[in-house]
């Protein structure tokens, strides 16, 4: 979803209800842009996209069973100085890659 520009999002999700199987489970790697500058944060893509975001789009579906964090990965602490410093450049001062778990349920 990082490379959907937000105001495109709920479409997608909307999509994701009719390709993805009663009880399948959807695997969503993504950037949160933590701090920085509005222009930075709100720039893209990759284009940030927060737990409140996933929650917002996800949670009172009625065919998510539950949205689980897998992982939380302080993206600047890993990443390669080159691929850091064009973030910095853009004005993010902080970034972290999640990975959540989102299950369907099995009668939707």
């Amino acid at each position: 979803m990082v490379a959907i520009i937000p105001s495109l999002r709920e479409q997608y999700v909307k999509l994701l209800k009719h390709i993805i199987k009663p009880g399948g489970t959807i695997l969503l790697c993504a950037l949160d842009k933590r701090t920085g500058t509005k222009e930075g944060i709100q720039s893209g893509p990759p284009f940030s996209l927060t737990e409140k975001d996933i929650r917002h789009h996800f949670n009172d579906k009625d065919w998510i069973e539950s949205i689980t964090i897998l992982e939380e990965i302080d993206d600047f602490a890993t990443r390669d100085n080159g691929g850091k410093e064009k973030f910095l450049k853009a004005g993010v001062t902080s970034m972290y890659e999640m990975i959540y778990e989102i299950k369907t349920k099995v009668n939707n």
